[in-house]
């Protein structure tokens, strides 16, 4: 090989090879030496539960007919039913409060399989009914029995909106996360910083079931009780938060 040509091939490779080494070192500066240290967190959770009365009750009530033919079960199970959804509405609760939410008819065998098999049927419907005069449910209830309902299920009280409640409690659960933080702050000699993030982790409401309202009144019973006690309760309302703070050094 020529002389003049392996001395020209040596000094572009060593050309290149400074070229290499003065590019890693004027990008030094940005090096991981000189990298900006990750800001110094505390995560904390905070969670509380505030109470509220109820401005809302929902009857959850049925009619059970029995007749020996379908046909006979399904007309008098509309019979009482019309008379119930009558004195829901002469008790003051709006139609579009009233909702059916069941109808079905069942085949009910006694004695099956033997000399004596009988063979009756039972025509169920439910009503769904939302009121929010809550001094009146024991009087709602007492007026249906008479009309009709043989089966009530329950009575829930709720809020109609959750929003006032669920901000009481997320405003106190993002207080309590702050003093966990701070406390934890205060202990590392350090100083609690800005917030970098807050998440909500778990929202939660709690209706009030009054079970002492409950009645299971069979078929052929005439009536509940005469007059049922309102115990309303309380709503409980529950949030989580989930809080990262920035650590100053004290």
């Amino acid at each position: 090989m020529n002389g003049k040509l392996v001395a020209t091939m040596l000094v572009v490779v060593l050309a290149a090879a400074c070229g290499l080494v003065i590019g890693v070192v004027a990008s030094g500066d940005g090096g991981p030496e000189n990298a900006p240290k990750p800001a110094s967190i505390v995560t904390v959770t905070g969670g509380a539960t505030v109470k509220t009365e109820p401005d809302e009750a929902t009857i959850r009530m049925g009619v059970n007919t029995e007749a020996d033919t379908a046909e006979a079960a399904l007309q008098e199970n509309a019979s009482k039913s019309d008379a119930v959804v009558q004195s829901l509405k002469d008790n003051g609760v709006a139609e579009e409060d009233i909702q059916t939410t069941d109808v079905r008819l069942d085949k009910r065998y006694r004695d099956r399989g033997t000399s004596k098999e009988k063979v009756t049927f039972v025509a169920i419907s439910e009503l769904t009914v939302l009121t929010r005069d809550l001094q009146e449910v024991g009087a709602i209830i007492d007026d249906a029995v008479s009309a009709g309902v043989n089966d009530v299920q329950g009575v829930e009280f709720g809020l109609s909106s959750q929003a006032e409640a669920k901000n009481r409690a997320m405003t106190e659960a993002i207080k309590g996360a702050r003093g966990k933080a701070e406390t934890m702050a205060a202990a590392a000699g350090a100083e609690l910083g800005d917030v970098v993030r807050i998440d909500e982790s778990a929202y939660d409401v709690q209706p009030y079931y009054d079970q002492a309202m409950r009645q299971e009144v069979f078929l052929g019973a005439e009536s509940a009780a005469p007059s049922l006690a309102v115990s309303p309760g309380q709503v409980e309302t529950r949030v989580e938060v989930r809080v990262v703070f920035e650590l100053d050094a004290g």
